[in-house]
Protein backbone atom coordinates (compact mmCIF):
# COMPACT_ATOMS: atom_id res chain seq x y z
CA UNK A 1 0.00 0.00 0.00
CA UNK A 2 2.89 2.36 0.70
CA UNK A 3 4.31 1.76 -2.42
CA UNK A 4 1.15 2.30 -3.98
CA UNK A 5 0.77 5.94 -2.48
CA UNK A 6 4.53 6.71 -3.51
CA UNK A 7 3.44 5.95 -7.25
CA UNK A 8 0.28 8.51 -7.03
CA UNK A 9 2.34 11.19 -5.38
CA UNK A 10 4.68 11.16 -7.90
CA UNK A 11 2.65 10.31 -11.05
CA UNK A 12 -1.21 11.19 -9.24
CA UNK A 13 -3.78 9.42 -7.95
CA UNK A 14 -5.17 7.65 -11.31
CA UNK A 15 -1.92 5.51 -12.69
CA UNK A 16 -2.82 2.36 -12.50
CA UNK A 17 0.67 0.51 -11.41
CA UNK A 18 -1.06 -2.67 -12.27
CA UNK A 19 -0.64 -2.00 -15.94
CA UNK A 20 3.23 -1.66 -15.98
CA UNK A 21 3.87 -4.77 -13.20
CA UNK A 22 0.67 -7.50 -13.40
CA UNK A 23 2.48 -9.04 -10.42
CA UNK A 24 1.90 -6.09 -7.63
CA UNK A 25 -1.72 -6.60 -6.23
CA UNK A 26 -3.63 -3.49 -6.92
CA UNK A 27 -5.41 -2.06 -4.24
CA UNK A 28 -8.63 -4.35 -3.59
CA UNK A 29 -6.08 -7.06 -3.50
CA UNK A 30 -4.26 -5.51 -0.72
CA UNK A 31 -7.37 -4.98 1.22
CA UNK A 32 -8.66 -7.79 0.75
CA UNK A 33 -5.45 -9.37 2.07
CA UNK A 34 -5.28 -7.11 5.15
CA UNK A 35 -9.69 -8.43 6.11
CA UNK A 36 -8.37 -11.72 5.84
CA UNK A 37 -5.12 -11.37 7.89
CA UNK A 38 -7.52 -9.30 10.58
CA UNK A 39 -4.36 -7.93 12.36
CA UNK A 40 -5.04 -4.57 13.78
CA UNK A 41 -1.52 -2.85 12.91
CA UNK A 42 -2.04 -3.76 9.27
CA UNK A 43 -5.46 -2.33 8.93
CA UNK A 44 -4.59 0.97 10.51
CA UNK A 45 -1.50 1.03 8.61
CA UNK A 46 -3.68 0.90 5.18
CA UNK A 47 -6.17 3.08 6.43
CA UNK A 48 -3.28 5.27 7.31
CA UNK A 49 -2.15 5.56 3.67
CA UNK A 50 -5.50 6.09 2.70
CA UNK A 51 -6.39 9.19 4.69
CA UNK A 52 -3.03 10.67 4.08
CA UNK A 53 -4.09 10.46 0.18
CA UNK A 54 -7.33 11.44 0.28
CA UNK A 55 -5.72 14.72 2.22
CA UNK A 56 -2.90 15.47 -0.12
CA UNK A 57 -4.63 15.16 -3.18
CA UNK A 58 -8.51 16.05 -1.52
CA UNK A 59 -10.27 13.49 -2.62
CA UNK A 60 -12.70 11.24 -0.91
CA UNK A 61 -12.01 12.80 2.58
CA UNK A 62 -15.69 12.15 3.47
CA UNK A 63 -15.63 8.62 3.03
CA UNK A 64 -11.81 7.71 4.29
CA UNK A 65 -12.20 4.87 7.53
CA UNK A 66 -11.19 6.75 10.56
CA UNK A 67 -8.29 5.96 12.62
CA UNK A 68 -9.10 7.56 15.86
CA UNK A 69 -10.97 5.16 18.02
CA UNK A 70 -8.42 2.12 17.14
CA UNK A 71 -5.31 3.66 17.91
CA UNK A 72 -6.71 6.18 21.06
CA UNK A 73 -7.71 2.56 22.37
CA UNK A 74 -5.22 0.48 20.67
CA UNK A 75 -3.97 -2.64 22.87
CA UNK A 76 -1.40 -3.48 20.63
CA UNK A 77 2.02 -2.19 20.39
CA UNK A 78 2.25 1.72 19.21
CA UNK A 79 3.53 2.41 15.79
CA UNK A 80 4.70 5.57 14.39
CA UNK A 81 2.49 4.92 11.60
CA UNK A 82 -0.40 5.07 13.93
CA UNK A 83 0.63 8.48 15.18
CA UNK A 84 0.94 9.67 11.73
CA UNK A 85 -2.40 8.15 10.94
CA UNK A 86 -4.31 10.67 13.78
CA UNK A 87 -2.15 13.33 11.85
CA UNK A 88 -3.46 13.35 8.77
CA UNK A 89 -7.09 12.62 10.05
CA UNK A 90 -6.51 15.66 12.18
CA UNK A 91 -5.88 17.81 9.29
CA UNK A 92 -8.81 16.47 7.20
CA UNK A 93 -11.42 16.84 10.14
CA UNK A 94 -10.52 20.49 10.61
CA UNK A 95 -10.74 21.14 7.11
CA UNK A 96 -13.67 19.37 6.49
CA UNK A 97 -14.93 21.61 9.82
CA UNK A 98 -14.82 24.92 7.96
CA UNK A 99 -16.62 23.41 4.87
CA UNK A 100 -19.35 21.97 7.05
CA UNK A 101 -19.45 24.83 9.60
CA UNK A 102 -23.03 23.48 10.57
CA UNK A 103 -21.93 20.18 11.31
CA UNK A 104 -19.57 20.49 14.61
CA UNK A 105 -18.67 16.47 14.52
CA UNK A 106 -16.00 16.85 12.15
CA UNK A 107 -14.44 19.34 14.55
CA UNK A 108 -15.10 17.11 17.70
CA UNK A 109 -12.92 14.96 15.74
CA UNK A 110 -10.03 17.30 15.26
CA UNK A 111 -9.82 18.28 19.27
CA UNK A 112 -10.20 14.06 20.30
CA UNK A 113 -7.04 14.27 17.20
CA UNK A 114 -4.84 16.90 18.61
CA UNK A 115 -5.59 15.62 22.13
CA UNK A 116 -3.90 12.83 21.18
CA UNK A 117 -0.88 14.26 19.48
CA UNK A 118 -0.32 16.48 22.52
CA UNK A 119 0.34 12.97 24.39
CA UNK A 120 4.25 13.05 21.82
CA UNK A 121 4.64 16.64 22.59
CA UNK A 122 7.91 16.29 24.65
CA UNK A 123 9.57 15.24 20.77
CA UNK A 124 9.69 18.37 19.78
CA UNK A 125 11.91 17.27 17.42
CA UNK A 126 9.40 14.85 15.75
CA UNK A 127 5.69 15.97 16.85
CA UNK A 128 6.10 19.49 17.55
CA UNK A 129 4.98 20.75 13.79
CA UNK A 130 2.48 18.67 13.97
CA UNK A 131 0.42 19.79 16.64
CA UNK A 132 1.45 23.14 15.82
CA UNK A 133 -0.16 22.62 12.33
CA UNK A 134 -3.33 21.27 13.94
CA UNK A 135 -3.49 24.19 16.66
CA UNK A 136 -3.45 26.71 13.51
CA UNK A 137 -5.88 24.80 11.88
CA UNK A 138 -8.14 24.78 14.69
CA UNK A 139 -7.51 28.04 15.66
CA UNK A 140 -8.72 28.85 11.88
CA UNK A 141 -11.47 26.63 12.39
CA UNK A 142 -12.77 28.73 15.16
CA UNK A 143 -12.31 32.39 13.50
CA UNK A 144 -9.10 33.20 16.18
CA UNK A 145 -7.01 34.71 13.14
CA UNK A 146 -4.05 35.96 15.32
CA UNK A 147 -3.36 32.87 17.25
CA UNK A 148 -4.00 30.51 13.86
CA UNK A 149 -1.35 32.68 12.21
CA UNK A 150 1.08 32.49 15.15
CA UNK A 151 0.81 28.37 14.65
CA UNK A 152 1.36 28.05 10.98
CA UNK A 153 4.67 30.10 11.64
CA UNK A 154 5.67 27.85 13.94
CA UNK A 155 4.35 24.80 12.04
CA UNK A 156 6.42 26.06 9.47
CA UNK A 157 9.31 26.66 11.28
CA UNK A 158 9.66 23.50 13.17
CA UNK A 159 9.14 21.68 9.68
CA UNK A 160 11.59 23.67 8.09
CA UNK A 161 14.20 23.18 11.24
CA UNK A 162 13.68 19.39 11.36
CA UNK A 163 14.08 18.84 8.16
CA UNK A 164 10.48 17.84 7.49
CA UNK A 165 10.15 18.34 4.00
CA UNK A 166 6.75 16.73 3.03
CA UNK A 167 5.43 18.47 6.07
CA UNK A 168 6.71 21.61 5.29
CA UNK A 169 5.16 21.46 2.51
CA UNK A 170 1.66 20.84 4.40
CA UNK A 171 2.67 23.55 6.36
CA UNK A 172 3.13 25.88 3.62
CA UNK A 173 -0.06 24.99 1.71
CA UNK A 174 -1.87 25.62 4.72
CA UNK A 175 -0.95 28.68 5.77
CA UNK A 176 -1.45 29.56 2.22
CA UNK A 177 -5.05 28.96 2.28
CA UNK A 178 -5.12 30.83 5.31
CA UNK A 179 -3.39 34.33 3.84
CA UNK A 180 -5.57 33.52 0.85
CA UNK A 181 -8.81 33.67 3.21
CA UNK A 182 -7.48 36.65 5.06
CA UNK A 183 -7.24 38.18 1.63
CA UNK A 184 -3.43 38.38 2.04
CA UNK A 185 -3.39 37.86 -1.72
CA UNK A 186 0.46 38.44 -1.75
CA UNK A 187 1.72 36.45 1.25
CA UNK A 188 -0.81 33.26 0.39
CA UNK A 189 1.22 33.43 -3.20
CA UNK A 190 4.72 33.23 -1.23
CA UNK A 191 3.59 30.44 0.73
CA UNK A 192 1.57 28.21 -1.81
CA UNK A 193 4.71 28.63 -4.50
CA UNK A 194 7.08 27.27 -1.64
CA UNK A 195 4.45 25.01 -1.21
CA UNK A 196 4.66 23.37 -4.44
CA UNK A 197 8.37 23.79 -4.44
CA UNK A 198 8.83 21.29 -1.49
CA UNK A 199 6.30 19.03 -2.78
CA UNK A 200 8.32 19.26 -6.11
CA UNK A 201 11.70 18.57 -4.16
CA UNK A 202 10.05 15.71 -2.12
CA UNK A 203 9.48 13.88 -5.24
CA UNK A 204 5.66 14.55 -4.75
CA UNK A 205 5.20 15.73 -8.52
CA UNK A 206 1.61 15.08 -8.79
CA UNK A 207 0.59 17.00 -5.56
CA UNK A 208 2.79 20.19 -6.79
CA UNK A 209 0.55 19.85 -9.78
CA UNK A 210 -2.87 20.14 -7.82
CA UNK A 211 -1.54 23.39 -6.06
CA UNK A 212 -0.01 24.75 -8.89
CA UNK A 213 -3.76 24.35 -10.68
CA UNK A 214 -5.26 25.65 -7.49
CA UNK A 215 -2.76 28.94 -7.65
CA UNK A 216 -3.60 29.28 -11.30
CA UNK A 217 -7.38 28.99 -10.96
CA UNK A 218 -7.52 31.26 -7.49
CA UNK A 219 -5.13 33.61 -7.24
CA UNK A 220 -3.30 34.53 -10.72
CA UNK A 221 -4.51 37.72 -12.50
CA UNK A 222 -6.94 38.46 -8.85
Amino acid sequence: MLYWLIVELIEGPNFDLTEHNPLILNENGVMLFAASARHLELDIFIDGCKLMRSFLFRRDMTSCDGVLDRVVNATCQLRPTMIIAVFFEGLISFVMARQTAENNEWAIKGEIALAYMKRWESSKWNFKNKINLLEAEKMHFLGNFDLASQFYLQAVESSEKHKFLHELAICLELQGLFFQVRNLREKALTSLNRSVRCYKDWGANAVAERVEQYIQHHLRGC
